[in-house]
């Protein structure tokens, strides 16, 4: 039963269902692991639609278009909760959508996830104010999409909401939001501490506001416009995968503030020459820099006492990686594809190569002086 597909009455409607299985919602996790992936490399951008427009065509050929419950009116498919609509899919032409407030007589309030997924033809869109709910990913791959309005009764976005591509340069919010606010088309929190949503086609430099004290996960991936980021003094955390995919992202200069840099922070930032590793951060989290191909040098904050795995993985133009402070524990294949030597101070604790040796993590290392930038082999010392 698992598997069923049938057509099926529903309030006296005839439409097409299935049960949502297990290979469907493959399918759709197939779908986000190639979009995501891809996304690392803008040249296979034309191969990516192409696996994500297939993985569709198969799903469909299994189970339809339409899932367990799902009503259509007009231009959208819908399912229903506790007697409101769900947008789960929008068919229409495209062009600039005004969404309905009502469905097939019930009141719309969310749209489900991946509900406008690769829908190219769309322009921008308005929410109306009956919607409470936007799901992950509900705007994923709208490549065309330029422009989205948000009312103020949406209270919940989920992470990846506006991943729609590299045309939506604004995201507006109605005033009168009591969770959400927008400045210059990009999200925050209603405080404005907490910076939410980067729309991914917003070109050139941005500064962070004053007021912002973190990062949101996910709030700047995929912005493959943005070239130069200014942060306010008081920023504290950067968000886990904040700056994925941000290719031409070339020059990031932390406050001290920060004490927290999250998993894949920076990972795929392929233009991102150097980087400094504020002090008061104590643990770089898995991944963080993995894959940032231009990266040269790196200076590694007083205390950092933990270093993730792979966090320096595939930064294949590493060639320096100075420590201020003492020997961090390593998890594994932290500089792996690197060529990378590491730099440490000579009263630094931990970096005794009587016990390990003249490796750090694999690679070579030396004593480094700060003051004049001397460097010494440390099988010299």
């Amino acid at each position: 039963m698992g598997n069923e597909i049938g057509v099926r009455s529903i309030d006296g409607t005839t439409t097409r269902g299935f049960f949502k299985s297990g290979a469907l919602l493959y399918c759709l996790k197939e779908a986000e692991g190639v979009q995501q992936g891809l996304q690392w490399d803008k040249q296979l951008e034309e191969n990516e639609k192409r696996q994500v427009a297939k993985i569709r065509t198969i799903s469909e050929s299994l189970f339809g278009d339409e899932g367990e419950g799902i009503l259509t009116t007009g231009d959208y498919q819908y399912k229903l909760q506790d007697g409101a609509a769900t947008i789960t899919r929008y068919i229409g032409p495209g062009g600039d959508v005004t969404v309905p407030a009502t469905l097939g007589g019930y009141r719309v309030t969310g749209m489900d996830q991946f509900a406008w997924d690769g829908i190219t033809k769309v322009t921008s869109i308005t929410i109306p104010a009956s919607v409470t709910s936007l799901d992950r990913r509900a705007f994923y791959c709208c490549y065309g999409l330029t422009n989205v309005v948000l009312p103020a009764s949406v209270t919940n976005i989920g992470w990846g909401a506006f991943m729609s591509g590299q045309s939506l340069a604004s995201i507006r919010v109605h005033p009168d939001n009591p969770v959400f606010s927008e400045r210059g088309g990009v999200v925050f929190d209603k405080s404005g501490s907490t910076l939410l949503f980067y729309p991914m086609g917003k070109r050139g430099d941005y500064v962070i506001p004053e007021s912002v004290t973190n990062i949101g996960d996910w709030s700047f991936e995929g912005s493959d416009f943005l070239t130069n980021v200014v942060f306010g003094s008081r920023v504290s955390r950067i968000g886990n995968h904040a700056f994925m995919n941000c290719t031409e992202l070339t020059d990031v200069t932390l406050p001290q503030t920060v004490t927290c840099i999250g998993t894949q922070a920076f990972h795929c930032c392929h233009g991102l020459r150097s980087f400094v590793v504020p002090d008061a951060v104590t643990r770089l989290e898995w991944d963080t820099f993995n894959y940032c191909m231009a990266l040269e040098s790196v200076v590694i904050g007083t205390n950092v006492c933990s270093i993730g795995r792979e966090v320096f993985a595939k930064c294949k133009a590493l060639r320096s990686v100075y420590f201020k402070g003492d020997a961090p524990s390593l998890q594994e294949g932290v500089f792996n594809d690197t060529n990378a030597t590491i730099y440490y101070l000579p009263n630094a604790v931990g970096w005794d190569t009587t016990l390990w040796g003249t490796t750090f993590g694999g690679r070579p290392v030396a004593i480094w002086n700060p003051e004049t930038n001397n460097t010494t082999n440390a099988q010299s010392k």
